[in-house]
Formats: structure tokens, sequence, C-alpha cells
């Protein structure tokens, strides 16, 4: 039903599908919308769009397009194929991720000194700078800032500036392309010194063609 004010107003009792939108054009392709636009009536003619399409004559996709102008077309911004596979900010179909502008933060115990510690998955191109400190207590500490530019899996990767105090005195950055004990496409981190082991503190900022993950 429509109440006063013109919204539409769906209830049910049970679970199950409220509201069904169906394309019966059984083209390759073929998608329905539902478009959301703030403001008067000259206020451009496309907003926010929902948006689900077919993947050729496969399966389904669900996109969310904006319109980075009043009148402009707008963009696939959140994309998710049939297979699982997310795109972020991009109006490719490929199976390739497209995510820009990432920042990851993450909050691990590492093991024993020299030890090598996957920290996060970043993928085999990006371009990252990574902030990082190393804490067993207040006054044994390392803190360091690296990089890490990789095109794919050809990387130059390592910490440019690091500072240690107390039992920290080092931390090795490194990208590592192919994990034999896991996940493939991960920064590792490495401390140096002695006494208990650490937590380490990273925030990784920058571009990839991968969603950046923790561990």
């Amino acid at each position: 039903m429509l109440d006063a004010n013109s919204r539409l107003d769906i209830r049910q009792a049970t679970d199950g599908v409220a509201l069904e939108l169906h394309n019966t054009g059984g083209n390759a392709d073929d998608y329905i919308d539902i478009k959301m636009i703030a403001g008067n009536t000259t206020a451009g003619t496309l907003g926010t769009i929902l948006r689900h399409q077919r993947q050729g004559t496969g399966g389904g996709s669900f996109r969310i397009l904006t319109n980075p102008t009043l009148t402009g077309t707008p963009r696939e911004r959140f994309v998710v194929l049939d297979d699982g596979v997310v795109q972020i900010n991009s109006d490719s179909t490929s199976t390739n991720q497209a995510v820009y502008q990432q920042t990851l933060t993450v909050h691990k115990g590492l093991s024993a000194a020299g030890t090598v510690v996957p920290i996060a998955f970043v993928d085999h191109t990006h371009a990252l700078d990574i902030k990082v400190t190393i804490k067993q207590n207040t006054s044994n500490v390392a803190t360091g800032i690296g990089h890490s530019v990789c095109a794919y899996g050809t990387a130059n990767t390592g910490m440019t500036t690091v500072s240690g105090a107390g039992n920290v005195s080092g931390i090795t950055l490194a990208y590592l392309n192919t994990n034999p004990s896991g996940q493939d496409y991960v920064l590792t981190l490495t401390w140096s010194g002695s006494g208990s082991s650490p937590d380490a503190y990273v925030t990784i900022e920058g571009t990839s063609t991968g969603v950046l993950a923790e561990y």
C-alpha cells in the first residue's frame, strides 16, 4: 500500500520474498534497477542505483552505481559477481578485482625474534605505504615506515626508516608472492631483538588489485 506520504509499505508475518522485480526479456546481460534520487525535479536524471544484472546468459550479479554529477552517467562502485568475486570502484566486468585507496589496520601478536610472520593479504599488484609499531612494553619498542610496490608479483618492499629502543632493535618488512604454508600475496614482518614476543600495530594504505585483508 501507499501511505499519505506516498511511501510504499510492504509487510508480511512470515519469512520469504516480499517484493519481486523481474526483467522478462530473456537476453544476455539483462538487468533491472531500483533508482533513488534526492532533490528537486531538475536535480539530475540518475542518482544511486541498485542493480541486478545477468552475467551474459549465466548467473546474476549485484551492483551499486552512483552518479558523479547531476546529469552524468552512473558508474559502478561496488559489484558482487555470481562467483562471489567482489569489485570496488571498477566499471570492468572481468573477474579481476580493482580496488583503490584502501586503508587496513592490523594488530597482531608476533612470534620469537627472527620469525617471519604474515601480516596481511595485499594481492600481486599494489602500491602501499606501511607504518609499523612493535611493542613489548613502554620502553621496549620499535617504529618504522616502509613501502611495498609490486607489479604482478615483482615487488620492491622494505622499511625505509626504523627506530628501535630497548630490547626491540629492528623491523624487517617483506612481500611473499608464493606462500608455501598458506595464502599467497602477503606482507610479512620480522622483528629483531630479545625478550618476550611483542605485538605489532600496522597501518597499510594505498592501492591494490585485491581487497586488503588481515592474514
